[in-house]
């Protein structure tokens, strides 16, 4: 540690206790991390603690992403995968941790359900911060201030801030964010729209119009504004497949990303519109949804995604881009998509079996049927309006607080039928949520 960190990690533990007393818990110090681009592409990343530490656990280990792609600089400290978890340990047996420095080059993890540490967006990338916080030994991401130096030429943004540098820098929402480098700064509108230049005319001009009658749908149907414009990235893979249609999408709180690939983008037709209006309303419901969080890591994904799914039918048939008998097909679709996919699984078993399909179509399939059981119109964006009040009286969600607020505005029997059928095989899955959306 240098003498200057010295000071300032004396000063803020000072600082601690002055404000919080010598009996109450001292908030851990901030951990400094510092991410350099190199002329190449590649990364510096620094670690500055500000205390000295026996380890620093990385997270999950990102199916060995992180033990081909990052060289540790510094002596004495090894990169040690455990239990599927990376961490930063020194070599020699008492020592501790205090700077380390980190080569990095970034290449695809090719996870379906984890984000790329950086992804190509044009000639820019979109950095993930969450793969560079570590986390206290209670669990919990570190706080953590950035620092991001690009190559000459490009700048950093992120929630519609650009800059030249990056200096101690935090998401507004105290998460790990996206962050772009890159040589365009966003385009304005209802979202802060980062786009690639390869992206077709017609996917630009859809979402000119279909952000805003999304955001201005959910806002009136969950009953909030977002508290600012949200960013939006897209990026646009290789084109070299004629008619495919590839399409990934993440989000976090305040943004989300869309990645389309495949010739079949080159034109709206033959599903193209429909599929980019049917994503991009998935990943805009996510940016309401992120207002309950998840209360620990095995909170079931089917809730979120399933739920997403189910807003995004209600939305597009809200605002009169699908009838109304478009959106009841795609219900009892996602009904049979579901029994297809879980191929005699329960749902749970699918889910730790990473059938994420049945983990989304049955998902939805399960929302539609609570949100018939919690309120008179059978809106699931009314129940999840609901379920975001009772999670911030309680401090995040589970797979309880969901089930009791259901047995408590639609009786207990389809509460306890959707329980049993996230645990369940069953020989007609299709046809138990059928009975449990109360059409048989």
């Amino acid at each position: 540690m240098t003498q200057t960190a010295r000071i300032l990690s004396a000063l803020a533990v000072a600082l601690a206790f002055a404000l919080f007393g010598a009996g109450a818990r001292v908030p851990d110090p901030a951990v400094g991390i510092s991410l350099e681009q190199r002329q190449d592409g590649d990364w510096r990343v620094r670690y500055e603690l500000g205390a000295a530490q026996k380890r620093l656990d990385l997270g999950p280990s990102l199916g060995g992403a992180r033990a081909r792609d990052w060289l540790v600089l510094t002596d004495g400290v090894a990169l040690v995968s455990e239990k599927g978890r990376d961490y930063l340990v020194p070599s020699r047996r008492g020592a501790k941790l205090s700077q380390i420095d980190i080569a990095v080059a970034p290449r695809p993890n090719g996870l379906a359900k984890d984000y790329e540490t950086a992804a190509p967006l044009g000639s820019g990338v979109v950095l993930y911060t969450g793969h560079f916080i570590p986390f206290t030994d209670k669990g919990r991401r570190s706080d953590a201030l950035v620092d991001i130096r690009p190559r000459a030429g490009v700048a950093v943004s992120a929630f519609g801030e650009t800059r030249a540098q990056f200096k101690g820098w935090r998401s507004p929402f105290r998460h790990p964010a996206f962050i772009y480098v890159g040589p365009a700064p966003p385009r304005q509108g209802a979202a802060a729209v980062y786009a690639d230049p390869s992206a077709p005319g017609w996917i630009r001009d859809e979402l000119e119009t279909l952000l805003p009658a999304l955001f201005d749908w959910y806002a009136k149907a969950l009953g909030a504004p977002l508290d600012a414009p949200p960013d939006m990235f897209l990026a646009m893979g290789g084109a070299a497949e004629a008619g495919r249609l590839r399409y990934h999408g993440d989000a976090l709180p305040g943004q989300f990303m869309i990645a389309l690939s495949g010739g079949g983008w080159e034109t709206p037709d033959n599903g193209a519109r429909a599929l980019l209006r049917r994503a991009t309303a998935h990943e805009a419901a996510h940016l309401w949804q992120s207002r309950a969080r998840p209360a620990g890591a095995d909170v079931p994904d089917w809730i979120h995604e399933g739920g997403a799914d189910a807003l995004a039918n209600e939305a597009l048939d809200g605002i009169g881009l699908i009838t109304p008998a478009e959106a009841e097909a795609a219900r009892i679709g996602a009904r049979y998509e579901c029994e297809r996919e879980l191929s005699g699984l329960s749902l749970d078993q699918a889910e730790t079996a990473g059938r994420w399909r049945a983990v989304y179509a049955c998902g939805d399939a399960l929302a539609v049927a609570a949100a018939r059981a919690e309120n008179p119109q059978g809106s699931v964006a009314a129940l999840w309006r609901d379920f975001v009040a009772a999670s911030a009286d309680n401090r995040g969600y589970d797979l309880p607080l969901f089930l009791s607020l259901i047995e408590a505005k639609g009786g207990r029997d389809v509460a306890e039928g959707i329980r049993r059928f996230a645990f369940s095989r069953y020989a007609q899955p299709a046809r138990e949520l059928a009975a449990l959306a109360r059409e048989e």
